[in-house]
């Protein structure tokens, strides 16, 4: 098997390895406010206005299965007890240049060495009395080795992502929770809303009608059984 045939696959296999990384999805909530008595609302959007129609019920139907989990019922705005205003904003595409170090691999394919030692016997008036030779054979097995490493520049174009979730009363119009999420995205993820959106909505959960005191880093493996089950709920 070639050094270069060796390389391709190790290569191969870390960058298998590193794109289970991206199998967890994470933002930051930065949530104030306290859980209301009354939990009946009703949505007013602040979307962008290309946003598809179709797609807006679409992000209004994650929202609402967020708000059953945490006990809230959506009704219509004349029997609501709140307003719950849902919007999201994406910043200026901006890229990003990032410098990496990859390992340069070296197969070794191992083998048998065998190596002989001569031996001369002298007697006490340095004559020559004897003659010997010894042959040792040493086994290595297969390896690949590290030699060195290999830098590389990527490129990669970023945009903020803001969400918006601000409740207030529907009554006296006084704020009562309000939830912010952000992130910083590349825009190969952006570019699909749709596909995302439900995951920044259930990493926000938790925090909705409470003080998180500072903006509260959050993650959720793409796997986890609750994030399944939660997108299965029609």
């Amino acid at each position: 098997m070639s050094k270069h045939l060796i390389h391709q696959m190790t290569s191969l296999f870390i960058g298998l390895t590193l794109t289970g990384c991206g199998s967890y999805f994470y933002c930051y909530v930065d949530a104030i406010g306290t859980e209301p008595t009354d939990k009946t609302y009703y949505i007013e959007n602040h979307l962008p206005e290309d946003v598809n129609p179709l797609v807006v019920a679409e992000f209004n139907s994650n929202l609402e299965k967020v708000m059953a989990h945490k006990g809230y019922s959506r009704t219509d705005s004349a029997n609501a007890d709140l307003k719950i205003v849902f919007g999201y904003n994406l910043g200026e595409a901006v890229e990003r240049q990032e410098i990496y170090s990859t390992p340069i691999y070296q197969y070794n394919p191992g083998g048998t060495t065998t190596s002989k030692t001569n031996t001369t016997l002298q007697n006490s008036y340095g004559q020559t009395v004897a003659k010997a030779q010894s042959t040792t054979t040493q086994k290595t097995n297969p390896s690949i080795n590290i030699v060195g490493t290999q830098t590389g520049t990527s490129y990669t174009t970023h945009q903020d992502v803001t969400i918006i979730l601000d409740a207030y009363s529907n009554i006296t119009k006084e704020p009562i929770w309000s939830v912010t999420i952000t992130d910083n995205a590349p825009t190969s993820v952006t570019s699909d809303m749709r596909q995302i959106m439900v995951h920044y909505l259930f990493n926000a959960e938790p925090y909705i009608g409470t003080n998180t005191g500072k903006k509260r880093y959050s993650e959720i493996k793409m796997s986890d059984k609750r994030l399944q089950e939660f997108k299965n709920i029609k």
